[in-house]
């Protein structure tokens, strides 16, 4: 499993913490073969443009998810891209203190909610789908031993 990180913020980001988070909410839901996500850390103004344009909502979001189609292939390289995640961490970050939750704990379950998503998973459909959804982001949480 390949995870590419761009970061166009100023912000810091611990990559390796990105890659860990990612590459457990995959190996939870049994995803083998060699595959590729991309992560772009982005700032509030092109987070608010991209939920505008792919969401139709005229404000600034924590994660973003975008798949790619099944046959899409990596440049270059051997396996599937799965697909991108966009990341606005000064949402995260926010988010997390409202909460009284540390910042990477946030960071983690966006990650893993950016991920689930790229692989089909989808909470807005009904309650059922939300709280499974919810359930499997929890149980990643737990793996990575970030849970309360």
């Amino acid at each position: 499993m390949k995870v590419d990180i761009q970061n166009l913020t100023t912000l810091d980001v611990d990559e390796k913490f990105v890659r860990k988070v990612i590459k457990a909410a995959l190996r939870s839901q049994a995803i083998q073969g060699i595959i590729s996500v991309g992560v772009a850390f982005v700032g509030r103004g092109c987070m608010q443009k991209l939920s505008k344009k792919y969401n139709r909502k005229n404000k600034v979001t924590d994660v973003l998810s975008f798949a790619s189609s099944e046959n899409f292939i990596v440049p270059d390289k051997e396996g599937r891209y799965l697909g991108e995640i966009v990341v606005c961490n000064q949402v995260v970050k926010k988010q997390a203190a409202r909460a009284g939750l540390a910042a990477e704990k946030e960071l983690a379950h966006v990650l893993i909610h950016g991920t689930l998503h790229l692989l089909g998973h989808e909470h807005e459909s009904s309650a059922k789908k939300a709280k499974e959804m919810h359930g499997k982001e929890e149980e990643i949480m737990k793996e990575l031993g970030i849970m309360n």
